[in-house]
């Protein structure tokens, strides 16, 4: 009998914290990403180059052969990315040359009163 009753109540408590349970149902959609129009048109021989020089031998299976990849790369490198030489090193932000950064040591020590971190390389 006292098992009997245990058993109910462990049954009823098990029953209601079961339903008690709030099921989130709010998930929000895809956000749908629209690019620019000047994604449109194909590389240019300038972005090619860069693309080359950074993926190297893999360009063709990491990015060309993959479209969403192509779109993302042309946004970034048509409308996000400026690059500027500067020729003055006076007018360079301080930060250290990529290659006086040990490899051991995490960047947020090397810069820790920027927000964002900056590495400059030496063009020979």
């Amino acid at each position: 009998m006292r098992s009997l009753l245990i058993n109910a109540i462990f049954f009823i408590f098990l029953s209601l914290s079961c339903f008690g349970q709030k099921i989130n149902s709010n998930r929000s959609l895809p956000q749908v990403i629209v690019f620019n129009d000047n994604t449109k048109a194909p590389f240019s021989s300038d972005e090619l180059k860069k693309l080359e020089q950074v993926y190297g031998d893999a360009l063709a299976t990491e990015i060309m052969d993959r479209p969403n990849r192509v779109l993302f790369a042309k946004e970034i490198l048509r409308n996000r990315v400026v690059v500027k030489e500067v020729s003055n090193p006076k007018a360079h932000k301080p930060c250290p040359l990529l290659s006086e950064v040990p490899l051991s040591m995490p960047l947020f020590q090397i810069l820790p009163e920027m927000n964002f971190l900056i590495l400059r390389h030496s063009i020979l």
